[in-house]
């Protein structure tokens, strides 16, 4: 299966995702551009720490809740936080 139907088929507009990684290390990018391609939004995101792939999905507007073990600051989490 291709990415392009795994993500149409898998990740719905709401779902409940988790990220893998650690800080800028083994994020998933090709998914996450993929999930952003797609116009996915109202995500609940589930990470272990900042990471590219998790300030992509809240600055392209793919994110509603996040939940995340580190509080480390990024541009994507402030806007979020801000905008409530």
């Amino acid at each position: 299966m291709a990415l392009q139907e795994a993500v149409e088929a898998s990740i719905s507009n709401g779902r409940h995702i988790a990220i893998g990684g650690f800080c800028p290390a083994r994020n998933p990018m090709a998914i996450t551009y993929e999930i952003i391609r797609q116009k996915k939004k109202n995500l609940h995101l589930y990470v272990h720490s900042h990471g590219q792939a998790f300030d992509l999905l809240i600055g392209a507007g793919c994110a509603k809740r996040i939940l995340r073990l580190y509080d480390f600051r990024s541009f994507g989490y402030l806007t979020i936080v801000e905008k409530g």
